[in-house]
């Protein structure tokens, strides 16, 4: 029973369906099974050597995007405050050019009058 389970769910993927003609071909050619071990062992080591550096990628990756939303979100605050207080500028500016003008044309006006 345990070993019909077993069986069953290695013929679910491509690897377990490879692992399980493997091992059959090699008990047809009586073929020592040491080799085939190390040969699992390996092939485990190298998959799970790739799934973590997958991870470590992804982690990167992942470290990367925050930090590069961090900066454009800090950008974005530098250059809205940099916006705000260029438009304070322009507006006490006008008021100033208004000021001027204002007494511009008084002067001129007094002048005129004169």
């Amino acid at each position: 029973m345990m070993l019909e389970k077993i069986n069953q769910k290695m013929e679910q993927s491509h690897l377990g369906r490879a692992m399980k003609n493997m091992v059959s071909l090699a008990t047809k050619l009586n073929y020592s099974y040491d080799d085939l071990e190390v040969a699992f062992n390996n092939l485990s080591a190298q998959l799970l050597a790739r799934k973590e550096s997958e991870n470590n990628l992804y982690d990167q990756e992942t470290l990367d995007h925050v930090t590069n939303v961090e900066v454009i979100n800090s950008n974005i605050n530098k250059y809205t405050t940099a916006v705000s207080d260029g438009e304070v500028n322009v507006a006490a500016l006008t008021d100033q050019l208004n000021q001027e003008q204002a007494t511009l044309d008084t002067r001129r006006a007094d002048l005129q009058t004169n």
